[in-house]
């Protein structure tokens, strides 16, 4: 058997952490080295420097750890000086110039190669990796299709045309080459990309989000972020958290949580914005306001701490999920990841939220902008019992169809 090295390409999760991409960048790291032990793992990732967003020092030593001392961990410029992780196609196309640049330094002794492409910035990447013994796997975890431009780009009027381009490129390539193939991170996902971008459905392998089920758990809230917060164990809590984007709804959240004040809950609402001057921040202090609401609003808080939240023990626990796009929707099973509580997940009924999610039996599927039918079906499920129920149906799906091991196994299986 040759020796194989895999080499995986992500903008976040490994030397930072800010997104979830990140989350499933890391979940690759520890699952590919569970299922490869003998093989060599290579990093490449953008420039980072400790003010960049979202730079995390412990990911970048655990990752470390994890690939050892055979494999190495390379930052490739992207002309920003370490500005944007992300940046914007004129950033993408310099990323890919250096990273193949210092692929073609760093090199490989023999053996079989497996490029693992994580999201957009690296897709093309792809039309330079034409190696003897190498096989190229790009996982796209959402497309300008679904989301739009992203809010953190500004003064590019035909950037949506262009990076349409740059996705239509890499299909492309993948289709009409040897070798090459799109991982489809669910169901959703995969029928997208066959109807809206033409993907061949014999190049599209199963690479179905989820997680490492032996990593380490979340931890809980200390008394001092539970004071900071203004929250007690006896108290009903609702939240949502996620990147400061439109798509994410976090209106409803508000709304909702104003009606189901009335009932005892408090709403905690965790934005990750790009920078503290996003006007989507100022719109969401406004509606509080206008409201009357007692949201608890946080905006500059360590990206972890609503995963101690839903870790720690309260009265109850709704994660309230109401974005009206999402390829997937990690937070589904972040939420089933929980230990220490039984989390009540009520989720937006469009796109990868719907294959997660049996309605009544695992978790709650709503119309995010019916808020008065939102706040009557929570009230509805506000019982320790039906929670449990459904906490516990989740926990048994993930464990069933979210276990990133077996997924993985599957869908590398005739590649590998």
């Amino acid at each position: 058997m040759n020796s194989l090295t895999i080499n995986i390409f992500a903008h976040d999760g490994i030397k930072s952490h800010y997104t979830g991409l990140g989350t499933m960048t890391m979940n690759y790291i520890e699952t590919l080295r569970d299922l490869y032990p003998d093989a060599c793992i290579n990093l490449f990732t953008p420039e980072y420097n400790n003010e960049s967003l979202g730079y995390m020092n412990e990911v970048l030593e655990k990752n470390k750890a994890i690939i050892g001392e055979r494999g190495k961990i390379v930052e490739c410029s992207n002309g920003s000086n370490g500005v944007y992780s992300y940046g914007d196609l004129e950033n993408w196309k310099t990323l890919v110039e250096n990273t193949a640049d210092n692929l073609k330094i760093t090199g490989v002794s023999g053996g079989d190669i497996l490029n693992i492409i994580l999201d957009t910035p690296y897709a093309g990447l792809l039309s330079k990796l034409n190696i003897k013994n190498c096989k190229n796997i790009w996982v796209p975890h959402s497309t300008v299709k679904i989301h739009g431009v992203d809010s953190a780009i500004e003064n590019y009027e035909d950037y949506y045309n262009q990076r349409l381009g740059w996705e239509n490129d890499a299909i492309s390539y993948i289709n009409n080459n040897p070798n090459q193939f799109v991982g489809s991170i669910g169901d959703y996902m995969k029928n997208h990309l066959i109807d809206d971008y033409g993907t061949k459905e014999e190049k599209l392998i199963t690479f179905k989000n989820g997680f490492y089920l032996d990593s380490v758990g979340f931890g809980m809230l200390s008394d001092e972020e539970m004071n900071d917060l203004g929250i007690e164990h006896s108290d009903k809590i609702i939240i949502s958290f996620g990147r400061a984007e439109e798509y994410k709804n976090f209106e409803s959240t508000i709304r909702v949580g104003v009606k189901l004040e009335e009932y005892g809950f408090k709403t905690v609402l965790i934005i990750s914005p790009y920078n503290k001057d996003q006007v989507i921040l100022k719109q969401y202090r406004r509606l509080i306001k206008e409201l009357g609401s007692n949201t608890i609003f946080r905006d500059d808080v360590d990206f972890y701490l609503p995963h101690r939240i839903l870790n720690t023990n309260f009265s109850r626990m709704v994660m309230y999920i109401p974005s009206n796009k999402e390829p997937f929707g990690l937070l589904v099973e972040e939420a089933r990841m929980v230990d220490n509580n039984d989390v009540l997940v009520v989720a937006n009924s469009v796109d990868g939220l719907v294959e997660q999610i049996e309605d009544g039996i695992n978790g709650l599927l709503v119309d995010s902008y019916k808020e008065n039918e939102v706040v009557k079906k929570i009230l509805d499920f506000d019982n320790s019992k039906k929670i449990k129920e459904l906490s516990e149906g989740g926990k048994r799906v993930l464990r069933k169809k979210y276990n990133l091991r077996k997924n993985l196994k599957k869908g590398l299986g005739n590649i590998v």
